[in-house]
Parts: C-alpha cells; sequence; structure tokens
C-alpha cells in the first residue's frame, strides 16, 4: 500500500527511478502505483527515504505475483 500524502512531501522520489517493473509514475507531483505488475522485490522499501510510505508484506501462500507470459 502506498501512503499519497506520505510520498507527497519526498523531493526526490526516487522510487520512480528504482523500480524495475516501471511501476511508480509521477504526474502532476502526484504518484501513482500499478499493484498489477508487481515483481515483489521490495527494492522501493529499500530505496524509499520517507519511514511509513509504502507498507508491503508478503501475500499469504498461494497469492504471490503471477506471470502472464512465458
Amino acid at each position: 500500500m502506498l501512503n499519497k500524502e506520505i510520498c507527497a512531501v519526498c523531493a526526490g522520489k526516487p522510487c520512480t527511478v528504482a523500480c524495475p517493473a516501471g511501476l511508480y509514475t509521477l504526474k502532476d507531483g502526484k504518484i501513482s502505483f500499478d499493484y498489477a505488475g508487481c515483481l515483489e522485490c521490495g527494492t522501493c522499501r529499500v530505496i524509499c527515504p520517507q519511514a511509513g510510505a509504502i507498507n508491503w508484506q508478503y501475500p499469504r501462500g498461494g497469492f504471490g505475483i503471477n506471470y502472464r507470459y512465458g
């Protein structure tokens, strides 16, 4: 879950460039996230400078990522 209020005060928004799937987008100063393409790698949590901005937990068994191609 992405806390947009905390993300709004982040100056650099490093998640927009660090996400390997490119799921964080910045439009008109507001950040959005596409959950459907998440690789669950945790890069966004590691690089985020704002505590509590990204609240992410592993899904329960059998409900993780779903590879659609290949």
